[in-house]
């Protein structure tokens, strides 16, 4: 099985977790006395662009999972 498809069954079938990861949250102060652009590459289920845009920190994810970013653009 490609691993495109791999990733799209399982953001399809998985309920994933929405909590930020560890080092979304250890990284946050320090982006935020900053002014850019994140590109969160391989987003997944999109926790951590979720989480950094939340706390206005600009971040755009990019993942090769169709399934993945359908997900992530109903939340």
């Amino acid at each position: 099985m490609k691993k495109k498809y791999y990733w799209d069954i399982f953001y399809k079938n998985k309920k994933i977790t929405s909590k930020e990861t560890s080092f979304a949250r250890f990284v946050l102060p320090k982006l935020k006395k900053k002014n850019f652009l994140i590109y969160d590459l391989g987003c997944g289920n999109g926790r951590d662009t979720i989480f950094f845009n939340k706390n206005k920190i600009d971040c755009i994810g990019i993942d090769k999972s169709y399934q993945a970013i359908f997900n992530n653009k109903k939340k």
